[in-house]
């Protein structure tokens, strides 16, 4: 069982990933910009981030570069980026993640992309 934190603007996907991971035993919590998943990492630290690439207020790239930066110790959290964006694998070297996903994902492919990164723990460097 894990904590892990869903990053995403978009209400039904984040609900989406919020009752297939609880089905597998795992703890979520929501935030729907990346300012917010921040103010919720301030409660306490995930073990994992599910992170939609572009969101309003805070995207991903800012998400990461704040948790590099800004907050010590939140750069060993691994992130899963997904998007329905063309640029995700561009996106994902800037964050510097190996698990990225793009919308529209199937149910097996996002598992499995969250254990393969709860289990590896790669924590994300990003590009300056």
């Amino acid at each position: 069982m894990a904590n892990v934190l869903i990053v995403d603007d978009d209400g039904d996907i984040a609900s989406l990933l919020e009752v297939l991971l609880t089905s597998k035993g795992h703890v979520t919590n929501l935030a729907y910009d990346g300012q917010e998943a921040l103010e919720l990492m301030r409660l306490g630290l995930p073990d994992l981030v599910i992170s939609d690439a572009e969101m309003p207020v805070l995207d991903a790239r800012g998400l990461a570069y704040r948790m590099l930066y800004e907050d010590c110790g939140r750069e060993l959290i691994p992130i899963v980026l997904i998007s329905g964006s063309p640029e995700i694998k561009e996106i994902g070297q800037q964050i510097g993640t190996p698990y990225v996903l793009a919308k529209p994902f199937s149910i097996e492919a996002i598992m499995e992309i969250a254990d393969r990164a709860l289990l590896e723990r790669r924590h994300f460097h990003p590009k300056a």
